[in-house]
């Protein structure tokens, strides 16, 4: 799974990913990470532009290919796809230069309203649209996205430089 697009909003700290156990070779860390089934394991390969997540069957030491593909929903994929992604969000938290606003403003509403970041559109969990909502009457009070600065430009008659 290809998780690169993470890196536009989350910087690697070096120390950090060797810290969690990667290894640094030629400018890429990787991470070896074995699942609760042991007839699979995952490697996880971070870099300036790189952030991708294969998995391989034990026995034959060979890229398991269902999943890769988005199409396969079996269980088994389910499972593997749910634990890859408990740990690229782990990692996200531990490994790499978190946005301090946001935290900031995530520990506000915590402390304020007891309410968590949330993910309640279909997507892919690790995008950066998330909400805030107040527990009790369950309505949002903050939204977290992004919106790409040339959409901005259209509506403010701004030009950016490319």
């Amino acid at each position: 799974m290809d998780f690169s697009y993470l890196l536009s909003h989350h910087k690697l700290d070096p120390v950090l990913l060797e810290k969690a156990g990667f290894c640094k070779d030629n400018e890429v860390y990787t991470l070896r990470q074995y699942f609760a089934d042991p007839n699979f394991y995952a490697i996880y390969r971070i870099g300036v532009s790189l952030f991708e997540v294969k998995v391989y069957e034990t026995s034959f030491d060979e890229e398991y290919i269902p999943f890769a593909l988005k199409s396969v929903g079996t269980s088994l994929v389910a499972g593997l796809r749910e634990q890859v992604n408990e740990e690229v969000k782990r990692l996200l938290q531990t490994a790499f230069k978190q946005n301090d606003v946001k935290n900031r403003l995530f520990a506000y509403g915590q402390e304020r309203h007891g309410s968590l970041p949330e993910h309640p559109f279909a997507e892919d969990p690790h995008v950066t649209a998330m909400v805030l909502r107040v527990k009790k009457a369950g309505k949002w009070y903050a939204l977290f996205m992004s919106i790409p600065a040339k959409k901005w430009a259209s509506k403010m008659k701004v030009r950016f430089r490319s």
